[in-house]
């Protein structure tokens, strides 16, 4: 006897009440118990199946079977959604992780580039931070060393050697960083009018490129504003010198503080002298004026 001979009545609780659904065919119930619509606590029956008594379709195995089966298809979906959720997480975090900052120890390239520079460092001047740049391992990546009186950028070429090009703090100012998918670029512009530019950074390396470039500049603007105020004075000690005022006992050019001065912020600019160095020297020179 065909399916379509064999119809079904199933009762669906409501709020309120429970109520009888149907009639459907053998096919449909079977796709209900699938579907979780009808349950093995459901009331099921069929004027030929069972002829119209009301059973549970727990007790009817067939059907039974189907239903843990569609069960257990919703659990193992449910479950590979999970994981298709928690995997794109990962990568989404992943591409949003930043890369460490790299040190300027342990690293073989990275101490390479520091033993260059350490060749043309000054007198009292030292290497405070290195940042690389993030190239695939065939290609040479460029550097950025920080030392407490320049921004070097050092370019590795072949057969182990180096190239590079160094400004002074005090001449840099306007530095920014901006951030992108690949990195980070780093970026100033000198007092003379050229751009010093360096990407594909490290993020965190970028931004702490970018803290020290801050800090440099603000200790510049101060050295600025305070060697005015030296040349306001000086120019101020060249009027009285001037005036009508008694003539005072004329300095030799060994002892003229002009001189000293001027002979000072020669050394200071040709990087002899640290910037603490010229402070005390000026205010020993001042006191005697």
């Amino acid at each position: 006897m065909s399916n379509v001979t064999h119809q079904w009545f199933y009762m669906k609780k409501t709020m309120l009440s429970e109520d009888q659904i149907g009639p459907v065919s053998e096919n449909e119930l079977k796709d209900l118990a699938i579907a979780g619509d009808v349950n093995p606590e459901t009331k099921i029956a069929s004027p030929t199946r069972t002829k119209s008594q009301w059973r549970l379709l727990k007790t009817v195995p067939t059907l039974l079977q189907l239903h843990e089966r569609g069960v257990a298809a919703k659990q193992t979906q449910k479950a590979h959604a999970k994981e298709a959720k928690r995997a794109a997480k990962q990568v989404k975090n992943e591409m949003n992780q930043t890369p460490p900052i790299p040190n300027t120890e342990g690293d073989s390239s990275t101490n390479k580039i520091k033993e260059f520079v350490q060749d043309y460092l000054t007198n009292g001047e030292e290497v405070e931070f290195i940042c690389k740049q993030q190239k695939p391992i065939a290609i040479k990546a460029d550097a950025v060393v920080v030392t407490n009186r320049r921004l070097i950028i050092v370019r590795p070429k072949l057969l182990g050697r180096f190239e590079f090009d160094d400004f002074l703090w005090r001449d840099l100012g306007d530095a920014h960083v901006k951030e992108n998918l690949m990195g980070a670029t780093f970026a100033a512009i000198s007092i003379h009018g050229s751009h010093v530019s360096i990407d594909m950074l490290p993020k965190k390396g970028a931004r702490r490129l970018y803290q020290i470039a801050q800090e440099r500049e603000e200790q510049a603007v101060e050295i600025r504003r305070n060697r005015e105020m030296e040349e306001a004075a000086a120019g101020a000690a060249k009027v009285n010198i001037n005036s009508p005022a008694p003539a005072p006992t004329a300095a030799s050019g060994a002892n003229d503080p002009m001189a000293r001065l001027a002979k000072l912020k020669e050394m200071l600019t040709a990087g002899l002298i640290s910037d603490q160095d010229f402070e005390d020297r000026k205010n020993e020179i001042l006191k005697d004026v």
